[in-house]
């Protein structure tokens, strides 16, 4: 998956062209559109260790926001999955 300033290269329904990127912060009970039944427990368990997360929405049309548990580890809900991504190594 590439975030790219024009588009997502990633397969559907993760591709999308010309999103609108925002950076906010969400609380345990904003993550995955609030489907955590115990947010402050399940989040630690997630690995989330702030009260503030960072989240990337991309205003794309099937509105996946990217949550940040670090720098390099974003985890986004699908089909009521939750899916981890590790930056690469460059």
């Amino acid at each position: 998956m590439v975030f790219a300033a024009d588009r997502i290269d990633a397969p559907p329904p993760l591709a999308c062209a010309g999103p609108r990127y925002e950076i906010k912060t969400s609380p345990p009970e904003g993550l995955f559109r609030g489907n955590l039944t115990d947010a402050d427990k399940q989040a630690a368990a997630l690995g989330y260790r702030s009260p503030q997360i960072m989240t990337l929405e991309t205003g794309c049309p099937d509105i996946i926001d990217f949550h940040f548990v670090d720098a390099n580890t974003a985890m986004f809900a699908l089909d009521n999955r939750l899916y981890r991504m590790e930056r690469a190594a460059r």
